[in-house]
């Protein structure tokens, strides 16, 4: 360190690490891709089982809860997708803190109707694999998504504090992405 200047903070450490590693290599945009396939893998299960009317989804399921529960599983592919066409970390944070509170909104709605009934969650699965979601109930369902939508909470806070202080970085021009 020169003669007279300060240590630098934690924060500004983590704002230059995170800044170097602002755009996505070839294969970061592959896995973005690959998050995408998996969400539309998730929703179409969701679709097949409405569809076929497994009895996951109850008669309290109407318009205004299909929008909330696939609006919210959709816009999950709109962060990979844009991070995947722009090729930047930061560039993208906002579209993650949109899609948190998407996600926040819509659970804490999906838990006040509660149109679902978590005994026939894996009911559109093949017979063979059904054992594998047979201890998840209603209860365990309704606490793992508050679990979610606390911690969505959190992590919406950190990416605005993230966001704002790379940014900050990376308008300095002293540090360069590197890929």
């Amino acid at each position: 360190m020169e003669s007279g200047t300060m240590p630098k903070s934690w924060l500004d450490t983590m704002a230059e690490r995170e800044a170097k590693l602002d755009v996505l290599t070839r294969p970061q945009r592959i896995w973005e891709a690959f998050a995408i396939v998996i969400i539309f893998l998730i929703a179409s299960y969701f679709i097949y089982s409405q569809v076929h009317d497994t009895g996951f989804f109850t008669s309290a399921f109407g318009p205004t809860e299909e929008i909330a529960f696939y609006g919210s599983l959709f816009f999950g592919i709109v962060p990979p997708l844009a991070r995947m066409i722009v090729g930047k970390r930061n560039a993208v944070r906002p579209l993650d803190i949109v899609g948190a509170i998407v996600f926040i909104v819509a659970a804490s709605y999906l838990l006040g109707v509660w149109p679902f009934n978590f005994d026939y969650f894996a009911a559109a699965l093949p017979q063979s694999l059904q054992f594998l979601f047979d201890w998840l109930d209603n209860d365990l369902a309704m606490l793992l998504i508050e679990i979610g939508i606390f911690i969505s909470a959190i992590v919406a806070v950190w990416t605005v504090f993230q966001y704002i202080v790379i940014r900050n970085k990376l308008n300095e021009g002293r540090v360069k992405p590197t890929q």
